[in-house]
């Protein structure tokens, strides 16, 4: 074989090992990323919303356990309203992060007589779990997080979810297949995670997405037996019919606000969209503009879910 043949040979080699090692990088960083502890946690929302850290921490919490339907153990925390209610509010908290994400919408919601549930999600925190699946099975653990608070609670009380980034797409994946939900509520969440990937990979490499996203689609697959073009909270949506918050960043660069809008437009039931300005990154619409997002949060309760009791 002549010299240039195995120039060529190893070109087309070396392809296929960049294709393959960039794809795996890619599914990879969705199923086993890199996680805070819920001490870093802790430690990065006292530096990123000071005094909130403080007040959370005066709430008495009662932290317990839920058993997943997929064999692992949930660290789940109750936060009482601040007088008796029969509201609640479960809140997931985002991806790489902790239940300490959940305090700042633990906040608003304890202002209108919420009480709170919130917990560590699969392989995140103290749960367990082998890998996150960016809503896939998420989607289950809240379910079941859901029925546990049920039982624990009683029957009659009145329960809304509401969710941050991964966690806003569990809330609207799991809400497809839950009545018992009254509302939902998702902040800086994405419409579709394969459309999400494509963006993340052309903004970090400028690498066009195929085919780098259906094998990496595939190989997280092969790692958590979560098919990626399922998780796409938009369609999820479209099967809505209790009222929806949604809110993110003007300035989000993670999951970008269009994908709020993707969501608003597609949501055939009762809606509020709330855009965070002041330069408003991912997780930030609230915490930059916490008194107008307060605001458009406490009409979204007493007028578009009317609230029992507000």
């Amino acid at each position: 074989m002549d010299w240039y043949y195995w120039v060529l040979l190893g070109l087309i080699v070396s392809l296929i090992a960049f294709v393959l090692a960039l794809s795996f990088i890619l599914a990879r960083s969705l199923y086993h990323p890199k996680r805070l502890t819920n001490l870093q946690a802790r430690n990065k929302e006292i530096e990123r919303s000071p005094g909130l850290i403080e007040e959370y921490e005066k709430w008495s919490e009662t932290k317990y356990i839920v058993k997943s339907r997929h064999g692992y153990e949930l660290a789940v925390y109750h936060i009482p309203a601040p007088t008796p209610s029969r509201n609640y509010v479960v809140i997931a908290h985002g991806y790489s992060y902790t239940h300490y994400g959940a305090a700042k919408y633990a906040r608003l919601m304890r202002e209108h007589g919420f009480n709170i549930v919130t917990f560590d999600e699969r392989f995140h925190g103290d749960s367990g779990g082998k890998n996150c699946t960016m809503g896939y099975f998420e989607k289950h653990d809240l379910y079941d997080v859901i029925t546990d608070t049920f039982l624990r609670f009683g029957d009659d009380i009145f329960l809304g979810t509401y969710g941050e980034s991964m966690g806003g797409a569990a809330v609207l994946l799991e809400q497809a297949f839950d009545e018992r939900v009254k509302f939902v509520a998702a902040d800086c969440t994405f419409a579709s995670l394969d459309k999400l990937l494509a963006y993340q990979l052309k903004r970090k490499t400028g690498m066009p997405p195929w085919p780098f996203i259906a094998i990496a689609g595939l190989i997280f697959r092969l790692a958590t037996g979560a098919k990626m073009t399922s998780i796409k909270p938009v369609e999820a949506l479209r099967h809505l019919r209790v009222p929806c918050f949604l809110a993110h960043g003007e300035e989000d660069t993670f999951i970008p606000q269009h994908n709020s809008q993707i969501l608003y437009d597609a949501c055939p039931s009762d809606k509020t969209l709330f855009i965070g300005r002041n330069h408003a990154k991912h997780t930030d619409a609230s915490r930059y503009n916490l008194q107008e997002y307060r605001e458009a949060l406490a009409d979204f309760l007493k007028n578009k879910v009317k609230v029992p009791g507000l």
